[in-house]
């Protein structure tokens, strides 16, 4: 066997290595990047040599996956804006194509999830630069400080302020708890100083959810410290961990005193109304409308509710869990929830307390956010999904993968 066959025969895994790592790097930097890395690394994975994936091992680590798919496929059959509901299916595309790539990796090892967070870390970091960056060249091109915040602040890479917010907190997350548990004093650099530099661009882009998410995350390191035998770096992040609990109240307490002295030009209003609208306007509980009608039903229920704002803006319910109820029924919001309910079952079964701290703020996002009708969120979600499902079902030694 000679020429570029020999070379991918004895290259192969070590080329697919690299490139997941390249796709993961690339989802905190460019939407468009990642989707080429994603689809590139997924070819790659077919000519894998002496890959013998089976089909049921590949089923067990994403059936959640795949019957929530089928649930928005069958929404189709009763939607009358096919092309509404085509759009959301391809926009759903990663939710299958993130597990094709990840599936030679049959138990998700500590030191492979290592790697992966490497990569989005230093993606992130990337991203991270370049806005600040760029909001410090507007801000002297200008005088705007506005540039440093939320959606100016990242309209730069395109990227919501929403989604990046929960990048840079998975990011904290595994940093602290890597360093929490880490032996060395010396990975402070390395893993302590990215994590504060990622709270400050936090703190920028931040809302209150972020703020919810990030309290559940603290309250574990402070605990934790509370509870356990100290040493030096549970120390350090015990104080890391108190630093930025000082810093979210202090910043949440001025936003706060900023809305209530100037309500006008504040961007606020009321979420409790589009998420009564979107089960009031519901007229199958058990079907809802259509994976593609949920836009023109919803709107409709705007107008005749007199909710013209909201109409004029297109709303969505801004609550995943209510938009697929809305449009996929009790019997999408069942397949939700078990989709958002594995990873965090498998965590506790498998005592695996990460997992639970870096996707549990996905449920917080989902009550305020419908981050799954966006790329940035479908990729972000299934990520950490089957990071935390494929290194669980790797503790638990599942027969079925034994096979496989």
């Amino acid at each position: 066997m000679n020429g570029p066959a020999s070379f991918f025969h004895n290259h192969g895994q070590k080329i697919y290595r690299w490139m997941v790592l390249a796709f993961i790097f690339a989802i905190p930097v460019s939407q468009v990047l990642s989707v080429r890395l994603m689809i590139g690394a997924l070819l790659v994975s077919f000519f894998l040599p002496g890959q013998k994936q089976s089909f049921q091992g590949f089923l067990y680590a994403c059936w959640d996956i795949v019957l929530f798919i089928l649930v928005l496929a069958a929404g189709l059959l009763y939607t009358s804006d096919m092309k509404t509901g085509l759009a959301s299916l391809e926009t759903s595309f990663s939710l299958l194509a993130v597990p094709f790539v990840f599936r030679h990796y049959h138990r998700l090892g500590f030191s492979m999830l290592k790697d992966m967070y490497r990569a989005f870390t230093l993606g992130l970091m990337t991203a991270c630069v370049f806005i600040i960056a760029y909001a410090a060249y507007s801000y002297f091109q200008t005088g705007d400080t506005s540039f440093f915040f939320f959606y100016k602040l990242t309209d730069v890479i395109k990227s919501h302020p929403s989604y990046m917010a929960y990048y840079l907190i998975f990011a904290i997350t595994m940093g602290l708890y890597l360093y929490y548990y880490e032996s060395e004093p010396k990975q402070f650099i390395k893993l302590l100083v990215p994590s504060l530099v990622f709270f400050v661009v936090l703190i920028l882009t931040a809302g209150r959810t972020t703020y919810i998410s990030m309290l559940l995350v603290i309250s574990f390191f402070i605990l934790k410290f509370l509870l356990e035998e100290r040493s030096q770096n549970k120390t350090v992040v015990f104080a890391t961990a108190i630093l930025m609990l000082v810093s979210l109240f202090a910043v949440n307490t001025l936003e706060s005193e900023q809305k209530a002295a100037d309500r006008e030009t504040s961007d606020y209003w009321e979420r409790s109304a589009l998420w009564r609208s979107a089960v009031q306007a519901n007229p199958n509980p058990l079907f809802g409308v259509g994976t593609g009608d949920y836009k023109t039903e919803l709107n409709e229920y705007f107008k005749t509710n007199h909710l013209d704002e909201f109409a004029s803006s297109s709303f969505n319910a801004h609550n995943q869990f209510l938009q697929t109820y809305f449009s996929n029924g009790l019997v999408g919001l069942l397949a939700l929830m078990l989709m958002f309910g594995r990873p965090l079952y498998l965590s506790v079964q498998s005592s695996f307390p990460l997992g639970v701290l870096i996707f549990f703020p996905l449920v917080i996002y989902g009550v305020t956010e419908v981050f799954l009708g966006r790329y940035q969120g479908v990729v972000l979600f299934i990520f950490l999904h089957q990071m935390v499902v494929l290194h669980g079902i790797g503790l638990r030694a599942a027969p079925v993968l034994k096979s496989a």
